[in-house]
């Protein structure tokens, strides 16, 4: 089967917010992109969800921040802090345009970058799997290859090449990117969300440690168990017993609040 062949400015692996966000502002300047990620959006991610100002200020700057906060998403305007049992809470100032922080779902906030990617001129494919790159005579990395998800082949070409696929990037694999600094894992966090937990801000507690905040309809809850505070992760449920990774569907109640048992299983992209 002959290849779908396409030359472009751009090719950007991995469509969700860095490589969308990425791909909406060369768009926006005039330049020929083309976006590719495996998945088919909206579909959730492993991530923790709570953007700094820094990343609200940039949404407001792209004209995306109202369509996060007309997504649900609330406006949280105040953080308290727990330690040594005292409690000390803050509002958020007002600066560069932002005077709260959010916290949407990857499935909603992927899909708004995505689409704000596609109005800005940029051709986002789903369904695609990249798996090498191509090089010219020189050596130089000028587009990818791969396949669409009937397994149809794909070659793109390009100018430049951007790899925004995560953690264990393909592209950086594939173009023999070197490692500049390597650490091992050094904790793991416990997601959940909850019904009916009243909260209007951001929490943060030492010990132990953990955070909560809301996010939709319910508050998103946090608890990392071992070593330090890492909130990434988010396919990660806790049955009481320890680890199940990917809830399934199956709630579970602590403490008094019901988890509605939304996770994401690694078979769901």
């Amino acid at each position: 089967m002959n290849p779908d062949r396409s030359r472009h400015d751009v090719v950007v692996v991995g469509g969700r917010v860095a490589g969308s966000a990425t791909a909406m502002l060369l768009a926006r300047l005039g330049y020929d992109v083309v976006v590719v990620d495996q998945a088919s959006f909206p579909s959730d991610t492993a991530s923790t969800h709570a953007i700094a100002r820094s990343g609200v200020v940039q949404l407001r700057r792209w004209g995306l921040l109202d369509a996060v906060l007309d997504s649900g998403a609330p406006a949280i305007r105040q953080v308290t802090f727990h330690a040594l049992g005292e409690s000390v809470s803050r509002t958020i100032k007002y600066k560069a345009g932002a005077g709260f922080v959010v916290a949407p779902r990857r499935y909603v906030l992927d899909t708004i970058l995505a689409a704000a990617a596609e109005r800005a001129g940029a051709d986002v494919r789903h369904g695609v799997t990249m798996t090498g790159v191509r090089r010219d005579r020189r050596g130089r990395v000028v587009g990818v290859y791969g396949h669409d998800r009937g397994g149809a082949p794909m070659d793109i070409g390009a100018r430049y090449v951007i790899g925004a696929d995560g953690l264990r990037s393909r592209v950086a694999h594939s173009a023999g990117a070197a490692i500049s600094e390597a650490r091992p894992a050094g904790g793991a966090a416990q997601y959940a969300y909850y019904y009916s937990y009243p909260t209007a801000g951001y929490y943060v507690y030492s010990h132990p440690a953990y955070t909560y905040y809301p996010s939709y309809a319910y508050p998103f809850y946090s608890y990392p168990s071992y070593g330090y505070p890492y909130y990434g992760g988010g396919g990660w449920g806790s049955d009481r017993g320890g680890w199940d990774r990917g809830w399934s569907g199956r709630g579970w109640d602590h403490g008094g609040w019901r988890n509605d048992g939304r996770g994401k299983d690694d078979d769901d992209d």
